[in-house]
């Protein structure tokens, strides 16, 4: 429906104008009524006798200051689509620094990191939107320094070097987040601890598809997927006390799960698990009695005096990856093992340095 004022407007300004726009589209007729009483408006002061020039640069300042205001507004991110804070408003596009709860309502690109965590407390949610970078080394989808009771969810995110990026923050939440094609891990958690990882998704990364790292401790990480990546699914370095279940983490280049560095990371929770070829991945830091098993992966970690008989370790096909990995484990038996078409075969290590 056409604005009764610029209908008038028109129709008394240009009898010409206003019948040859009758046969126009609506939404067509809207922007030119919507032109014409601006121009009209304007002409009116110059028009007059005797010419109200005072009403004209009134009029042309007060357009100048609504021009003014768009542009502030439009450059800052206030107007068009981001992630809307509650209750602020604020659409936070990228690069920006986020100090509210907020819900995407559209994807964004950048060529730098796209969402900066800025206080504690707030919920971020993609809303099945989705983040992209241009692969520049060191820039996240989303990072945080020191946040706690964070949740980060719902989003895609796909090409930064790290998508998700947690360092010295705590009692966070991530989840059902896609974090795919990044140069080089999904998600990466760094000297942070105590947080939950559920239903996330980090396939095809240029490294790990999740990789906690550096102390990152106390962490649980359930029904995540981390398949395809160049080196592992799931890296664990340097961090204990951790619990993997009911994760896939399948046709990783080299190893679907891998530890490393120091004895501490032999304390882990790893269980139920599938690896490459659909088969389970199993973990023991203590004695087990093995015997009549095809597993896609097998760790002993710290499990001395264990006793394994008669297992197949059936990697992925395609990538001959996994393998049979003793870490820290002495006075044990293996015997019947067959790790033949693997990455690895068999490897007995005092601990493993990212080989």
């Amino acid at each position: 429906m056409i604005n009764k004022t610029l209908f008038s407007i028109f129709k008394e300004g240009s009898k010409t104008y206003f019948y040859s726009s009758v046969f126009f589209p609506t939404y067509t007729k809207k922007d030119v009524f919507s032109l014409y009483g601006f121009v009209r408006k304007a002409d009116n002061f110059v028009d007059s006798i005797p010419q109200n020039i005072n009403g004209f640069y009134e009029f042309k300042n007060m357009i100048y200051c609504l021009l003014v205001l768009v542009l502030i507004f439009g450059l800052s991110g206030n107007v068009g689509a981001g992630c809307v804070g509650t209750p602020s408003g604020y659409d936070f596009k990228c690069p920006s620094t986020i100090n509210e709860s907020c819900t995407m309502n559209e994807s964004l690109t950048t060529n730098s990191t796209c969402f900066t965590v800025g206080v504690n407390d707030i919920v971020i949610d993609g809303n099945g939107h989705s983040i992209t970078g241009d692969g520049g080394s060191g820039d996240y989808g989303i990072y945080a320094d020191g946040a706690n009771n964070v949740t980060i969810k719902n989003f895609n995110i796909y090409n930064f070097h790290r998508g998700i990026r947690l360092q010295y923050s705590s009692n966070n939440t991530i989840t059902n987040n896609t974090a795919n094609d990044n140069t080089y891990a999904g998600t990466d958690l760094y000297s942070s601890s105590k947080n939950a990882l559920t239903n996330n998704t980090a396939n095809n990364n240029t490294l790990y598809g999740i990789e906690l790292y550096s102390s990152s401790n106390n962490n649980i990480l359930t029904n995540n997927t981390a398949n395809n990546n160049t080196r592992y699914g799931i890296r664990l370095h340097s961090s204990s006390n951790n619990t993997l279940k009911n994760n896939i983490v399948k046709e990783n280049n080299k190893a679907d799960i891998m530890i490393e560095k120091d004895s501490d990371t032999c304390n882990n929770i790893i269980e139920n698990n599938t690896g490459s070829g659909d088969g389970p991945i199993k973990f023991f830091n203590s004695h087990v009695f093995l015997q009549n098993e095809i597993l896609s992966e097998l760790i002993l970690c710290d499990a001395d005096n264990s006793n394994v008989n008669n297992v197949t370790i059936a990697g992925s096909e395609s990538f001959k990856n996994n393998g049979m990995f003793v870490f820290q484990t002495n006075d044990s038996n293996f015997t019947n093992i067959n790790s033949s078409n693997n990455n690895y075969g068999i490897l007995l290590i005092k601990i493993y340095l990212f080989l």
